[in-house]
């Protein structure tokens, strides 16, 4: 039918699993287990031809976001200028090293992203972690626990909390990030039925 020809085939997903790294399961953490997800995108060329784009490796930060604009950049209409996110087909040749990732997940789990590094924050005991995703891919080493990298978890913390200022998340008080106790442990935390057992207290430590 030669859609091959024709068509844009985008391979993604919405979430990683942690699959047992950090001793987790499932997602909403934004360890790289859970938020680092595949990202491919072949263009409409006949089987013997190439595209200008064929073989194109880009090292660029992006998010899901980005896929809508992408798409109708694709199909020929200019998207909404309010939008998050852009036209990935730009990124290829011009990276742009500026960009940063904010995310949130359910007002517990919060994360900065930014050149090389990611800075994570929960609103359950107001812990804080911090990696170099560059010299640290399996995320081993918190900068966040000594001295050595103060001046970017300033930065970082900084960052959510201006982030949090425009977006009301998560609280502030006098621009500082206002957080809850800590999880006593599996029982205070809240089971989904049909997903969690019911019985089992440590099914969700995840």
């Amino acid at each position: 039918m030669g859609l091959l020809e024709n068509t844009w085939i985008i391979f993604t997903t919405d979430h990683g699993d942690m699959m047992g790294d950090h001793h987790m399961g499932a997602k909403s953490v934004f360890f790289e287990g859970s938020a680092h997800i595949p990202l491919i995108i072949r263009p409409p060329v006949r089987s013997w031809q190439l595209h200008e784009l064929s073989g194109k490796r880009c090292e660029a930060l992006v998010d899901l976001a980005d896929i809508m604009p992408t798409i109708l950049k694709m199909a020929g209409i200019e998207p909404p200028q309010d939008l998050d996110g852009i036209d990935l087909m730009e990124l290829v040749n011009n990276p742009r090293p500026d960009r940063t990732f904010y995310g949130n997940c359910n007002n517990e789990f919060f994360a900065v992203i930014e050149n090389d590094y990611k800075y994570m924050w929960t609103s359950y005991g107001g812990a804080e972690l911090l990696f170099n995703l560059k010299k640290d891919p399996m995320e081993q080493r918190n900068l966040a626990a000594g001295d050595e990298a103060r001046d970017i978890l300033d930065y970082m913390r900084n960052k959510l909390i201006k982030h949090a200022e425009k977006f009301g998340k998560p609280a502030l008080d006098n621009g500082k990030l206002v957080f809850k106790p800590a999880l006593a442990g599996p029982g205070s935390v809240v089971k989904w039925p049909g997903f969690h057992s019911t019985l089992v207290p440590s099914d969700v430590l995840h």
